[in-house]
């Protein structure tokens, strides 16, 4: 029979009591694994937005600079930039031939190897008042070329700066 006699009772209604108990507990905890999943989800899907548009940013990023180390190429000037510690970072192709040298044998302060040691001082000393300032300079300068002879050329360097004017 499924009566509960008097001296058990307590006992039935702690058993009720504990089983309401434990199924709330369950419920609120598949509740959560749920929101958890959906939180997941749908984070996983942003990151994948994200991802998706930086992707999209960066191949547009590389296509701006391919352009543009295009357009240096075809300029008929020797061009070169350095970061703002002065490191020469780039030169186009029109004055690694004038040099005959490689990129690597440009950079850093390699560069300045290629002056004429009567002008490589004045050369630093302007470009380096130009990293400080921020300010253009411009000048006459002996630089060597493949063939081991010195030729003048008319220097400008223009320093770009960033957003913060730095």
């Amino acid at each position: 029979s499924l009566t509960v006699n008097a001296a058990n009772t307590m006992n039935f209604a702690a058993f009720v009591l504990c089983a309401l108990v434990a199924n709330w507990v369950s419920s609120k905890r598949k509740e959560s694994e749920k929101a958890l999943k959906d939180a997941r989800d749908q984070l996983e899907a942003r990151v994948a937005q994200r991802t998706a548009q930086l992707q999209t940013s960066n191949e547009g990023l590389r296509e701006r600079e391919r352009q543009l180390r295009l357009l240096t190429e075809v300029i008929p000037q020797q061009i070169w930039s350095a970061s703002p510690d002065g490191f020469v970072d780039y030169c186009n192709q029109r004055l690694l031939d004038y040099a005959g040298r490689s990129i690597a044998e440009m950079q850093g302060a390699h560069f300045v190897e290629t002056i004429h040691p009567e002008d490589a001082e004045s050369f630093r000393d302007m470009w380096q008042r130009a990293l400080i300032s921020g300010q253009a300079f411009e000048g006459q300068w002996r630089f060597r070329g493949a063939n081991g002879n010195y030729r003048s050329f008319f220097t400008r360097g223009v320093p770009l700066q960033d957003a913060t004017d730095r």
